[in-house]
C-alpha cells in the first residue's frame, strides 16, 4: 500500500511502485517467465527500460530490475545449491570486496546462460537423481562426489532401466549432469572422468542397448496425394516442414513476421536451429512451384485465414471448434501433441501402417528424396540445417534399387 509519503510524490513515482507492487503480488506466476511491463504512463515506461537521473526514480527502477533478475536467477538455481556452496563458489561468498560480491549473481546467471534453458533443465532433472540418491546412502557426498559412488549410482540405475525395459538416455542424462555440477562448480579433475565411471557408462549402454527404429520417410507422391485431398485446407503446415526441412518445434517457433512472401519465393527466419547453439538464426528459402503442394501458396491461403493481431504472434494456430464454424485462435499456437494429431489424421488415409510414420517423416521425406542427390552437398547441409553429420545419415533412406547399386558396380 501507498505511505503518506508516497502520495506526495509524483505521479510517475506511484506508477513506478505499483509496478514494484504487482509484481512482488505475483512473484510465484513469474519464475521461468520474461516479464513485460504495460503502462499507461510513458515516462515510467522509460525509467524501467533505461534508468532515471533522479535518484528516487532511479532507486525504483532499480529495485524492479533486482526483483525480476533474482526472481528468474533464482528458479534457475533451484535444486543447484549444492553446486553453489562448493567449490570456487566458497571463494565468492568470501570476497570482501562489496563491488565484486554485487557482481557475483550476474555471473553465475552467465554461467547458465553458456547451455540452453532445455539443456539446463536435463541437466537440473539429472543432478536431482544424483542428489537423491547420494543423500539417501551413508557417507556419500553430493559435491564433490567420488568416482566409486557415482559408477555405484550407474550400477543402481542399469538395473532399474533393464528391469523396466528401457533405454540408457537417462542414465547418460545423471551422469552428463553430475560432470556439469562440478564443472559449475569450477572442479577441474571431474570424477565423471574416471576410468571406473567410464566404464561403468559404457557398460551400461552395451546391456541396455535397443535397435533403432526410424520413422519412415514421407515420399514426394504421398506429399501429393495429401495436398490434393486436402487443397482447400489451409492447415497443412506440413508442406512446410516438408519444403523446408522443417522440425517440428521449429514450425511451432516460426511467427507471423518471420516470413516474408515474394512473387517467386518466400522467406522464413528461424530463431533457432538444432545446429544453431549460438542462435544466430537461419533463413530458409522456399520457391513457389505452381503446384498444388507449393508451401508459398499454403503459406499465403492460411495467413488470409488468421485473425489480424500481433506479427509476433505464431504462424501455425490452434483450431477453434464452435458449433457453426471452425476458425483459428487469435493468439494461441499448436501444442506438440496436437500436431503430431494432425500430422497423422492427414497422412493416415495414404500409407499403410501410421505407426511407422511420425513428424520426423518430413524431413526425412525431403531429405530422401532422390532429386536431392542433384543438389550440391553444401547447399544441402546449409537448406536442412543438420546437427552434425551422423544426424543426416539417420535421416537419409536409401531404397532397395539404390543400395543394390553398390554390389552392382563392382562387376563381380
Amino acid at each position: 500500500m501507498f505511505t503518506t509519503d508516497d502520495l506526495g510524490q509524483s505521479s510517475t513515482f506511484r506508477e513506478l511502485k505499483a509496478i514494484y507492487y504487482v509484481l512482488l503480488s505475483f512473484v510465484e506466476h513469474l519464475k521461468h517467465k520474461r516479464v513485460k511491463i504495460f503502462t499507461d504512463n510513458q515516462s515510467a515506461a522509460r525509467i524501467v527500460s533505461v534508468g532515471s537521473s533522479k535518484v528516487h526514480l532511479q532507486s525504483l527502477a532499480l529495485s524492479i530490475f533486482r526483483f525480476v533478475f533474482h526472481t528468474v536467477l533464482l528458479w534457475k538455481l533451484s535444486g543447484f545449491q549444492d553446486v553453489l556452496s562448493s567449490g570456487i563458489w566458497l571463494e565468492a561468498a568470501s570476497l570482501s570486496d562489496s563491488s565484486l560480491s554485487d557482481m557475483v549473481p550476474g555471473l553465475i546467471n552467465l554461467q547458465l546462460d553458456a547451455k540452453a534453458p532445455s539443456t539446463v533443465l536435463k541437466y537440473k532433472s539429472g543432478w536431482l537423481r544424483w542428489r537423491e540418491w547420494a543423500l539417501s546412502k551413508i557417507g556419500v557426498p553430493v559435491i564433490p562426489a567420488k568416482p566409486l559412488h557415482i559408477a555405484l549410482f550407474i550400477s543402481e540405475l542399469a538395473k532399474r532401466s533393464s528391469e523396466n525395459n528401457i533405454g540408457v538416455s537417462s542414465i547418460e542424462s545423471a551422469v552428463y549432469a553430475i560432470k556439469w555440477g562440478h564443472a559449475m562448480a569450477g572442479f577441474e579433475a571431474c570424477p565423471v572422468s574416471h576410468p571406473l565411471v567410464k566404464f561403468a557408462l559404457e557398460g551400461a549402454k552395451r546391456r541396455l542397448a535397443r535397435p533403432v527404429q526410424p520413422k519412415e520417410p514421407l515420399s514426394v507422391s504421398t506429399v501429393q496425394a495429401i495436398a490434393t485431398h486436402f487443397a482447400s485446407s489451409a492447415s497443412l503446415s506440413d508442406l512446410l516442414g516438408f519444403a523446408g526441412f522443417f522440425r517440428i518445434d521449429e514450425i511451432r517457433n516460426i511467427a507471423l513476421r518471420d516470413v516474408s512472401i515474394h512473387s517467386d519465393h518466400m522467406s522464413v527466419y528461424l530463431p533457432q536451429r538444432k545446429n544453431d547453439q549460438y542462435r544466430e538464426g537461419h533463413t530458409a528459402f522456399l520457391a513457389r512451384t505452381g503446384k498444388v503442394t507449393c508451401p508459398v501458396a499454403v503459406t499465403e491461403r492460411l495467413i488470409k485465414l488468421l485473425p489480424q493481431s500481433s506479427s509476433a504472434l505464431p504462424l501455425v494456430r490452434r483450431i477453434v471448434k464452435a458449433k457453426s464454424k471452425e476458425y483459428f485462435h487469435c493468439s494461441l499456437g499448436v501444442s506438440v501433441s496436437t500436431f503430431r494429431e494432425e500430422f497423422k489424421k492427414h497422412i493416415r488415409p495414404f500409407v499403410s501402417d501410421i505407426s511407422k510414420y511420425g513428424t520426423h517423416s518430413m524431413k526425412s521425406g525431403a531429405a530422401s528424396n532422390p532429386a536431392c542427390r542433384k543438389i550440391a552437398g553444401d547447399l544441402l547441409d546449409i537448406h536442412a540445417g543438420w546437427r552434425c553429420e551422423s544426424t543426416k545419415h539417420r535421416y537419409i533412406k536409401h531404397d532397395l534399387s539404390e543400395r543394390l547399386a553398390v554390389s552392382k558396380e563392382l562387376s563381380i
